[in-house]
């Protein structure tokens, strides 16, 4: 009985054991095959480094950049109210003080060596209705 006991307790203790070196084959495996991905990948980017180098030069010291822009801003103020008013903005209250943006122009400019200069800007602006 006793003997039977400890015989199948061991067996699966070692079945597990089997099962969890099994795991471990198969991790180490999986870790050497991404390490060979890893060094294909540096390769390739070495080469692709060596391809690049002097055809490519980044920035320049001499190189200028400015943020440029304007804001348009449209401001109605009403300090009293009389029947004109009323009339014409709608209330007893009075004419409601406006503050908005017309237009905003955002950009950049500036010059690059030797010979060439740049400039791009973007509007935002409140079309007309159609």
């Amino acid at each position: 009985g006793g003997s039977n006991d400890i015989k199948s307790s061991i067996r699966g203790e070692l079945d597990l054991m089997k099962k969890q070196l099994n795991e471990l084959s198969a991790f180490k495996a999986e870790n050497d095959e991404l390490k060979k991905q890893i060094a294909e990948q540096k390769a390739a980017l070495d080469g692709l480094k060596k391809d690049v180098k002097g055809k490519v030069n980044p920035g320049h010291s001499e190189a200028t950049m400015k943020v440029v822009g304007r804001v348009h801003v449209d401001y109605w103020g009403y300090p009293e109210s009389d029947a004109g008013t009323d009339a014409l903005e709608g209330g007893p209250e009075g004419g409601q003080d406006r503050f908005n943006f017309r237009r905003m122009r955002f950009g950049v400019r500036g010059d690059l060596p030797s010979n060439m200069e740049y400039r791009i800007e973007m509007e935002f602006a409140v079309g007309k209705p159609k």
